[in-house]
């Protein structure tokens, strides 16, 4: 059982990774001289590697679940949601893409209700409220265009599909220990790598159009966004497990307001007057939230 301190640390790290994380992925993928299907490949295999370090040293590689089905369609899902996330980074702007994301909020929850007969009223209430928050922000994306209807629509299916195949194929890791997590984490990852690397072999048997090696400057960047990506995942795990899961989530919600001001500074996309009503608002749900623990609890 982790402590107050660290778990504040590790969902503190787990939000702004996520952040920094969009913001790399905007640069890169925006670029016309760079291959989809290639920085995709790219960006499963580095933090598969990390994870296969991290199960070399911190876990047992015998009875690694590679050929559970959990495994399988976890990976399988994580892929379809994470090819349409990076496709649609290509095509719009962070903040667009965080708030249409998180509009899935009033999707997912009903979920757990459709396939286990399970629903938590109070954690359906807080999602929708910490969305609602965002809505200066969507009224300005409106406005000015910022959004493809086409492209938030795939975005929003490839979530609800990801969620819907982890209800039904895979189990909840916030109850597994350090040592299964880790596992289970690179087995997932090994899956993923071998369906984003589908496509990329069907192109090269059809076209002879191998893969695309960028330059090393950039190779150091995605590397490193590797190495990012799999500690948000091990940060994640942190936060959601033990006896402050609860207070953590009001600053996991704040991940969609982190990565319009992170965005605003590495990749200097545009905030404005929308971002500040939004933190506002949030501010306001957040001390709801809280009020809200404090009488359920008494």
């Amino acid at each position: 059982m982790i402590g107050l301190g660290a778990a504040i640390g590790s969902t503190i790290f787990c939000v702004f990774s996520r952040a920094v994380l969009n913001s790399i992925d905007r640069s890169v993928l925006k670029r016309p001289d760079v291959d989809f299907l290639s920085a995709l490949i790219f960006n499963a295999v580095f933090p598969l590697v990390f994870a296969f370090l991290a199960t070399l040293a911190l876990a047992d590689f015998r009875h690694l679940p590679f050929f559970e089905l959990s495994s399988i369609m976890g990976g399988f899902a994580s892929q379809i949601a994470g090819a349409v996330y990076s496709f649609s980074l290509g095509k719009m702007p962070v903040r667009s893409i965080i708030t249409v994301n998180k509009s899935a909020d009033f999707i997912i929850p009903l979920i757990p209700l459709v396939i286990l007969q399970k629903f938590s009223l109070q954690d359906y209430v807080f999602s929708n409220l910490s969305t609602l928050a965002l809505f200066p922000i969507g009224w300005s994306i409106f406005r000015s265009n910022e959004a493809s209807g086409k492209y938030s629509l795939f975005l929003i299916g490839g979530l609800v599909f990801q969620v819907l195949i982890i209800q039904i194929f895979c189990s909840s890791i916030s109850n597994e220990s350090w040592q299964e997590f880790v596992k289970k984490v690179f087995c997932l990852l090994f899956w993923r790598t071998i369906f984003v690397g589908i496509p990329l072999l069907r192109r090269f048997i059809k076209t002879r159009e191998n893969l695309q090696f960028f330059s090393f400057k950039l190779m150091i960047c995605l590397l490193g966004r590797g190495l990012i990506s799999y500690l948000s995942q091990i940060a994640f795990f942190f936060s959601i497990t033990g006896r402050y899961a609860l207070a953590m989530w009001p600053i996991l919600n704040a991940g969609p307001l982190i990565s319009c001001f992170t965005a605003h500074v590495l990749i200097k996309e545009k905030t404005g007057s929308a971002e500040k009503w939004a933190f506002g608002l949030f501010s306001v749900v957040t001390v709801i939230y809280f009020l809200y623990i404090e009488w359920v609890k008494r």
